[in-house]
Order: C-alpha cells, then structure tokens, then sequence
C-alpha cells in the first residue's frame, strides 16, 4: 500500500464491504502463516465470490514458492476462480504461465486460447507474448521462426516489444533453456544472446 492508500483504508474501512476490507486487510499482511489463514477465512466465507480465490492463487503463484508452497497449489486456487468465473483474464494468464514453465504444452495451449477468446483479457501481458513464450517452449521450429518475424515485422515496436520480452525471459530464468538451439545466432542482440 502507498501512503495516501493506507491512510484511506485506515479512515474508510468500516464503510467498504466486508469481503473488501477482508481482501485488503490480508494485502496488508506480511507474507506467511497468518496471511494464508485469512484466505482460508475469507473463502469459508465467501465460497462463491471469484475474486478472493484469484488474489489467494495469485500470491501463492508469485509467493507461494518462496516459502516452500509448490505451484501445483496456485494452480488449485486459480482454476477454483475460473470455476466461479471462467472468464476471469488474470487466472487464466497465471495458469498459461504455470503450464508454459511446467512443460504442459496442451494446457498452455487451451488456457492461452481461453484467454484470448475471454470477455477479458489481461491487459497486463499481450496475449500475443504467452503465445511467443508458448511457441518458444514448445515449438515446432517453423512456427517459432514465423511469429519472431511476425514481430519484427511490425516495425521498431514490435522489435523492441520481442526483444524486450526475451531479455525478460533471460533475466528471469537465468539461461535460454528454451532458446538452447538457436540462441547463440549472430542476429540476436549482444544484450540478450546467450554466452557460448
């Protein structure tokens, strides 16, 4: 929370909805025990409300490994969103992401087109970067190859945007395990090509 949010929450809380100020009182606690019980509360709760399983499964997606949870419990959560609203664009990306980095190449492919064809979509990703992160992982060559020169295709943005997106993926997985085949090629930039 910012400053002047704290300060709101602090002054307003009584008057916002219990789920709400629930669901912000648990944003409010440090990561652990504690704020794990206040999901489990909130949803005893609130069994049929989307949003409390999409911030539960999401903080066990991004936090959840740090302490020890395996992701396979976020992916519980977040299809439990999905199956009190399947159209829910946030669950359905950290899903996507979740097959993409755990091999699933079929759920990656059906959440993906889910996601697309949702009321919804996330407007925190392109859909489009899930697809190339999808394609890149799984394959086959030949699409790969098409959808980097559909990219960069689209002139300075769309180079930037793929270039941007694969020093991403570097920094957060550290090497190009997806990339191993071709990543080294003279035509990446220096910034992002893999050492040899």
């Amino acid at each position: 929370f910012q400053p002047d949010l704290d300060s709101l929450y602090d002054h307003h809380r009584d008057e916002l909805p219990e789920i709400d100020r629930r669901l912000l009182d648990i944003w409010r606690t440090p990561f652990g025990q504690e704020r794990l019980d206040k999901y489990e509360q909130v949803l005893a709760q609130f069994p049929r409300d989307p949003y409390p399983w999409l911030m539960y499964g999401e903080d066990l997606f991004h936090r959840g490994p740090l302490a020890g949870i395996p992701l396979d419990s976020a992916r519980t959560v977040l299809h439990a969103a999905l199956d009190r609203d399947p159209t829910m664009g946030p669950a359905l990306l950290l899903l996507s992401w979740a097959a993409i980095r755990g091999g699933d190449a079929a759920a990656a492919e059906e959440l993906i087109g889910r996601l697309r064809a949702s009321e919804r979509p996330d407007a925190t990703i392109p859909v489009e970067f899930l697809e190339l992160a999808a394609t890149e992982r799984f394959g086959p060559d030949e699409r790969r190859a098409a959808m980097r020169a559909a990219m960069l295709a689209q002139g300075e943005g769309g180079g930037e945007a793929l270039m941007d997106f694969l020093r991403w993926l570097r920094r957060r997985h550290g090497r190009w395990h997806w990339w191993q085949s071709d990543a080294s090629e003279t035509h990446w930039p220096p910034s992002i090509r893999s050492p040899t």
